[in-house]
Formats: structure tokens, C-alpha cells, sequence
């Protein structure tokens, strides 16, 4: 029994920015804190899965989420020469830690230049031999907890080890986005969910409510009225990964929208090429590293502006 594809929903307007999912995050994966010169110099940090990060400056919201958005057809996985970047049933993409190995070549001759953190188009793309993992030359991102939220185990049974504050109606978990949809949009749900049995430790822990796990189904039917123009919502994401809000204008949250989008493609896969060697590859991706090198400095001194208090 394969269970249901789920997704992860943020309602931008609910988020306090409390941190409370980015703690939780930590503990529950036993990730190190960093330190002060790696925290803030990256929407995905270093040492973090999940990022809440403020849209305008100085710091006053809206206050989006930043992770892995668990694409459809994820590139991460597609890319990886060892296939150690796995697309779960639950719609969960994740990370086979056996078959990582950053900087290896496999069978086939293509070598491993870290295709995942360059080919990721969005704004949780995967770190690699840094934070709690640094030296041990491995990626991690977010996985939906998978392995610990709620999964369906071959037997047809409910795996996971973290806790819920899922309804429960007689032996079955209700899904809170049923509860609050229409009549008419409730034909067209799920209205138990099994997998909800175990929630991820974001979604557990938000005191804000601004966090729903959900089937992917749900959340987008629940999603279908937000962007018409009757309703004045907007919601953005594909993937397993959703934004809402009351408010028009909610920004695609991507980690580099330039760098992600056009030049690191490019160099990852000039890179991991055969030709790789040949002398017209420098010529190439000469410029886009440049222009990666040049996006960085400036994102680091606007980190740096940040944590003292000037923008």
C-alpha cells in the first residue's frame, strides 16, 4: 500500500516567526546550532532545513518559509550520478545517506559535483558536508520527516516515531483542511488521513497554527478558491510544497532566483560532463561563475548588514 502523495502548506499571514519550526527541525534530526559567522548568510543555512525568512526590510514579515518544495519531477534526484536523491511515495524527496558520496564518479563515468545544490531551482536546496554533517561528506535537506511523520509502510500500516495534534474521530485522524472546506469541496477530499498519526516536527510544533500536513489533494482543493478574485488570496508552490495568503503578491520563495535558475544549471552540467576537461568549458563557465562568485559577496554582506540591525 503505497498511502497518500503529501504536501506541506504555510498560511503566510498566521507566521510569527517564533523559530519554533526551525528549532524543532534541529532537534529532531540532532542538527548542530553553527556559529556566528555561517548563521544568516544563506535563506537555506548552512546549518538549517528550514529557514523562515522576512520578505521586506527592516524585519516585519510577511515571514516565508524556506525548504525543499518536494517538486513533482524533483531535478535534485534526477541529476544525482549515485540516484541517492529518492522521491518517497508520500511525495516526500529524500535523501538515501548510503549512496551519497559527494565527489565520487560512478559506474558510468559521471562524477559528482554536487548536481543537487546547483540544479535546484528553489529555495531549499540540499547542503552538502556542512553544519552537523561537515566531514562526513554528505547532503541533507528537508525530507517532510520522512521516516518519522507518517508513512505507509508496506504492510498497509502507519510508520513514524514523532507525535500529533491530529483529530482523531473514532480509530481514524481527520484532516483539518476538510474540516474547514465547504460542503461542496469536501466531495472532493480526503476526509481521514492515516499518515496524520505522525506529524513533522515543524507542523507539530508551530503555536501559530501556520503550518498544515496534509494530502497533497487536500491542500490543493483547499487551495482552488485562493486565487480567484472573489476570494483576495493568493497562494504559490507545486511540488509538496504550498504558501497562502489574504494578501496579493506573495513572493515565489527561491533561494537565488538567478543563480538557481540560469547559470548554476548550466555550470553543474558542463561540469559533470565527459567533456568536461576539454578547453571549451572553461570558455563557457567562466562567466556564470563569475557571476555566481559576484551574487554571493553580495548576499553575504547583506547577511552581515542584517544580523547587525541595518537592514
Amino acid at each position: 500500500m503505497a498511502g497518500n502523495s503529501m504536501a506541506l502548506l504555510q498560511d503566510v499571514d498566521k507566521c510569527i516567526r517564533c523559530n519554533g519550526c526551525y528549532i524543532a527541525c534541529k532537534r529532531t534530526w540532532k542538527m548542530a546550532f553553527g556559529d556566528f559567522k555561517t548563521r544568516g548568510q544563506h535563506r537555506v543555512a548552512a546549518y538549517q532545513r528550514v529557514v523562515i525568512k522576512s520578505m521586506k526590510k527592516p524585519d516585519m514579515g510577511p515571514f516565508i518559509r524556506f525548504s525543499c518544495w518536494h517538486c513533482v519531477n524533483p531535478p535534485c534526484a534526477g541529476r544525482c550520478p549515485f540516484n541517492a536523491i529518492v522521491k518517497r511515495d508520500n511525495g516526500a524527496v529524500d535523501v538515501d545517506m548510503t549512496l551519497c558520496n559527494p565527489g565520487g564518479t560512478n559506474s558510468r563515468g559521471i562524477k559528482c559535483v554536487k548536481q543537487c545544490v546547483t540544479d535546484c531551482q528553489k529555495g531549499g536546496y540540499p547542503k552538502v558536508d556542512v553544519g552537523n554533517l561537515a566531514g562526513q561528506n554528505k547532503a541533507f535537506k528537508c525530507t517532510m520527516c520522512y521516516g518519522q511523520s507518517g508513512y505507509i509502510k508496506p504492510d498497509g500500516s502507519v510508520g513514524g516515531t514523532l507525535p500529533t495534534k491530529a483529530k482523531k474521530v473514532g480509530t481514524q485522524y481527520q484532516s483539518a483542511l476538510w474540516e474547514a472546506s465547504s460542503p461542496a469541496d469536501r466531495l472532493l477530499m480526503d476526509q481521514f488521513v492515516p499518515e496524520l498519526e505522525h506529524l513533522p516536527s515543524c507542523v507539530m510544533t508551530c503555536p501559530a497554527k501556520a503550518m498544515t500536513w496534509d494530502t497533497r489533494k487536500n491542500v490543493l482543493k483547499y487551495l482552488s478558491h485562493y486565487n480567484a478574485s472573489d476570494n483576495g488570496g493568493y497562494y504559490v508552490g507545486e511540488g509538496g510544497m504550498f504558501w497562502c495568503t489574504t494578501k496579493s503578491g506573495l513572493p515565489s520563495p527561491k533561494a537565488d532566483p538567478f543563480i538557481e535558475d540560469h547559470v548554476a544549471p548550466m555550470v553543474s552540467s558542463l561540469m559533470s560532463s565527459p567533456f568536461a576537461a576539454a578547453a571549451i568549458v572553461p570558455t563557457l563557465v567562466v562567466g556564470g561563475l563569475l557571476a555566481l562568485s559576484a551574487r554571493r559577496e553580495e548576499n553575504e554582506k547583506e547577511a552581515s548588514l542584517a544580523m547587525e540591525g541595518e537592514v
